[in-house]
């Protein structure tokens, strides 16, 4: 599960519209190099959906009833990831805690923007894909990855449950003219199974 979110900066916050995170399923596969008993790499290859939702508007009342109208918008985008973490392990009995931590870098597959008015309920207006070969707005999205997890011995292999927070570096649209930039953030919590492959461990 991943939740995102995006970071903005540039401007007066005030002066935004109020934004919130969307919630969403991620998967992947994972590589463990380890260097010793501890130690070790981990690439990852993932699939995740980011995004933002906006929300402006007033609410009036009709009769005594409030009656919410005005505008949402929600962004979308598919991204393909490669982290590549530095992992320490913690403890050496059938329970193992670890931390990661490492750049990650995503890849933007496809997108888009749609918009509803609302009115008691949201009414879908219009949808268009994000054209990312436009101006200011970047495809490949470069940021930094930590976080902390715990393994259970289970059969040939290795249960496992961590949680991470992802920050982007990069300007994922840049508003020039107002000043405004734009990072994706997000947090996920991964649950799989870890199992011995030749010399190397695989989670799907």
């Amino acid at each position: 599960i991943y939740r995102s979110d995006i970071a903005t900066q540039g401007i007066d916050n005030k002066l935004l519209p109020t934004t919130q995170g969307i919630t969403d399923f991620a998967g992947g596969i994972v590589s463990e190099i380890m260097f010793g008993q501890n130690f070790g790499i981990q690439p990852e290859l993932n699939y995740e959906k980011s995004g933002f939702k906006i929300e402006e508007g007033l609410d009036i009342d009709l009769f005594n009833i409030p009656v919410p109208l005005g505008v949402k918008a929600k962004v979308k985008v598919d991204y393909l990831s490669m982290p590549i973490l530095a992992k320490y392990k913690i403890g050496t009995g059938p329970v193992k805690g670890y931390i990661t931590a490492g750049p990650n870098f995503r890849y933007a597959l496809q997108g888009d923007v749609q918009t509803f008015a609302t009115v008691i309920i949201d009414i879908p207006v219009w949808s268009q894909d994000i054209n990312f070969s436009g101006e200011n707005i970047q495809r490949l999205d470069i940021g930094g990855v930590i976080g902390a997890g715990v393994s259970f011995d289970s059969g040939p292999g290795q249960l496992f449950l961590d949680a991470r927070y992802n920050h982007g570096f990069t300007q994922v649209d840049n508003f020039s003219f107002a000043n405004l930039q734009m990072r994706n953030t997000g947090l996920g919590i991964n649950i799989g199974y870890m199992m011995p492959l030749t010399k190397k461990k695989i989670r799907a």
